[in-house]
């Protein structure tokens, strides 16, 4: 039962949210009420408590996943929590109201939008519709339905590998390679330039752009060299590492595949190993892992 969030996030688990802008009305404490239930579910997703996650919902409470997945019923939810808090502790959720709707005096329908933070810094956006029903003075949530949020910003969403930005350098037994990854201007993509050096001689250098393919859902990344070679690549998260599967052409007409396992295993520190090489349609010799190290900043003149 716990398929939809056991693959990725916390599926944007939501709710009522924050008071739209506007004059008072009759209703703000109502409205600040729903703001404190909303408070309520975010502390408890941080803290890891799935039976205060659960009890503030309806005892007989419906929660639809993104991929149609239905839980029913307040222990249901709360094993739902349960196995997500297990998969990845330190999960934090966002929500932003969009839309609030009183019915009546003891019901309410709230939209708007999540965004589940992993603590490796991956994230995920859905969009919800929830309704909130008021029971002995106290408002829960009763029937809640949360569905992919497909219009967030290229950039928003680039913020997941934001942990690529900063200058790097990687030193082997023959070579130097100096790399730096910034923003764009527009900071809906990331930069990412290299050097090679041999014996303190240029040799190479190239370009990388990464950005977000809304078609495919999914990073993707083009690098070109100084040599005439370019490769495109496409990214996927596995575990606490991402998979680049990276195809292109050197400039002597070769095809060249690869996949590189890249892992920041701290903010200083990320190891790239690389396999499943081929040149020319003619298996390679994988290459060894090697660490990139952020470089300290150059004190100021």
């Amino acid at each position: 039962m716990y398929h939809a969030i056991l693959g990725a996030y916390l599926v944007g688990v939501c709710l009522a949210g924050q008071a739209p802008s506007g004059p008072r009305t009759d209703r703000d404490d109502d409205r600040k009420a729903l703001q404190s239930l909303n408070k309520a579910l975010s502390d408890a997703v941080l803290r890891g408590d799935a039976k205060a996650a659960s009890a503030l919902f309806q005892t007989n409470a419906r929660l639809t996943t993104e991929d149609g997945l239905v839980i029913e019923g307040r222990d249901e939810i709360e094993r739902y929590f349960a196995g997500a808090f297990n998969l990845h502790p330190g999960l934090k959720m966002t929500i932003t109201s969009t839309n609030t709707r009183f019915l009546g005096t003891d019901s309410a329908v709230d939209e708007g939008t999540t965004v589940v933070e992993r603590s490796d810094g991956a994230r995920h956006y859905a969009r919800y519709s929830a309704q909130v029903v008021k029971q002995d003075g106290a408002w829960r949530f009763d029937n809640v339905r949360d569905e992919t949020e497909r219009d967030v910003k290229p950039g928003e969403r680039l913020k997941e590998l934001a942990w690529l930005v900063g200058d790097w350098v990687t030193e082997g037994d023959d070579a130097v390679v100096n790399s730096s990854c910034a923003w764009d201007e527009d900071h809906v993509f990331l930069i990412r330039k290299f050097t090679v050096k041999v014996q303190a001689k240029v040799v190479l250098k190239g370009e990388q752009r990464i950005g977000w393919d809304p078609r495919s859902e999914q990073f993707r990344s083009w690098s070109f060299d100084t040599d005439g070679g370019f490769h495109e690549g496409s990214w996927s998260r596995q575990g606490d590492a991402w998979l680049i599967r990276d195809r292109g052409v050197r400039a002597d007409g070769r095809t060249v595949e690869a996949t590189h396992q890249v892992r920041p295993t701290s903010p200083q520190i990320i190891r790239w190993t690389t396999v499943d090489r081929s040149i020319g349609g003619q298996a390679a010799t994988d290459l060894d892992e090697y660490v990139l190290v952020r470089k300290a900043p150059e004190p100021r003149k």
